[in-house]
């Protein structure tokens, strides 16, 4: 199998099988012809090829962000769990309470890693950071690296309030961050604003 193949099967997997690698190679033999590869097999290929998915994505996100003229960007995170909470003290995966997190949206606690995406308004993604799932989503925000084209608006909730650093986001890059507020916020915006941005996010 070509290093293309191999990419082409992880991101089939991605899109229409839940991440299933065993059904997307079984899948991609059958109707393409593709030479089968064990799970073990592949999976060190794929990760070897960690760096050219990377780049791939990166390329990829640069010229979908000049594409969307909108200029309208939405920052969130997710959880992944590695494993059942029960199960924490035997996960061979990772170690450390570096990974207990806790998901505010769902109200539940999880061990794993946490996700930051940045994607267009059309639900796109252009950037992402991976980190442990204890760090807080302002960790997570310093991660990325947020290259907008300049005057773009991120849209993010309220657990990524941080006023020093949506300062230096707006001075420094041309580009402006509006964060949802909490009730007693020291910057609360003016209604119009709120329901736009809840519109947007």
């Amino acid at each position: 199998m070509t290093d293309a193949q191999m990419l082409t099967t992880a991101l089939v997997a991605a899109r229409f099988v839940g991440g299933n690698l065993v059904v997307a190679k079984h899948y991609m033999a059958q109707h393409w012809g593709q030479n089968p590869l064990d799970k073990s097999g592949f999976t060190r290929r794929l990760h070897a090829l960690t760096d050219t998915l990377r780049s791939l994505f990166a390329t990829l996100g640069n010229v979908l962000k000049h594409l969307h003229t909108e200029a309208r960007y939405v920052l969130d995170s997710f959880p992944v769990a590695v494993c059942p909470n029960t199960r924490i003290p035997r996960c061979k995966l990772l170690r450390g309470k570096a990974y207990h997190g806790c998901c505010a949206s769902k109200s539940s606690w999880f061990y794993g890693l946490q996700v930051q995406v940045v994607a267009t308004s059309d639900g796109i993604p252009v950037e992402f950071y991976i980190h442990a799932g204890a760090e807080s989503e302002q960790t997570g925000q310093r991660g990325l690296p947020l290259d907008l084209p300049k005057g773009s608006v991120l849209y993010t909730d309220a657990g990524y309030t941080d006023y020093a650093a949506e300062d230096l986001f707006n001075a420094a890059s041309g580009s402006q961050q509006q964060t949802a507020r909490r009730k007693n916020s020291k910057r609360p915006y003016h209604p119009a604003q709120t329901f736009l941005l809840q519109y947007f996010r």
